[in-house]
């Protein structure tokens, strides 16, 4: 019995650990790349735009956040980022793990002037999804 319970204690304790470990950390950039939706992309935008409204607006250099800072908005800060910053026309929001990658949020400065929310990191900087017009 005592073995049994030792066992069982030591287990429990494992998935304890692992479970922390595994959602106390952001996703991995493989992750953030390929097993999240065309939704989840458009409302990861829409935290980005609402980013740039309140806090990037007027802003000439950029502003940088801390990835628990109370104004970010749930999904972002859900994403567990490092840290983020903020101008008027870009986000950049950064995942320091253990190969490090960030995803940006930017208007292209050459027609047809779309929004791109572009993942960079362990590859060429890839565009996961654009959007015609923010405001």
């Amino acid at each position: 019995m005592g073995k049994k319970l030792i066992f069982s204690a030591i287990t429990l304790l494992v998935a304890f650990v692992y479970y922390d470990w595994h959602f106390s950390r952001p996703a991995s950039y493989l992750a953030f790349k390929f097993h999240r939706s065309e939704k989840y992309y458009s409302r990861f935008a829409d935290g980005c735009v609402e980013l740039i409204d309140h806090i990037g607006k007027g802003q000439t250099n950029e502003y940088r956040m801390e990835g628990d800072d109370s104004r970010l908005p749930a999904i972002i800060k859900d994403a567990r980022p490092t840290y983020i910053n903020v101008n008027k026309n870009r986000v950049q929001v950064v995942f320091e793990i253990a190969a490090h990658y960030g995803v940006v949020w930017d208007k292209w400065e050459c027609y047809p002037w779309t929004w791109h929310l572009t993942i960079f990191g362990e590859a060429p900087p890839y565009t996961l999804y654009t959007r015609e017009n923010t405001n």
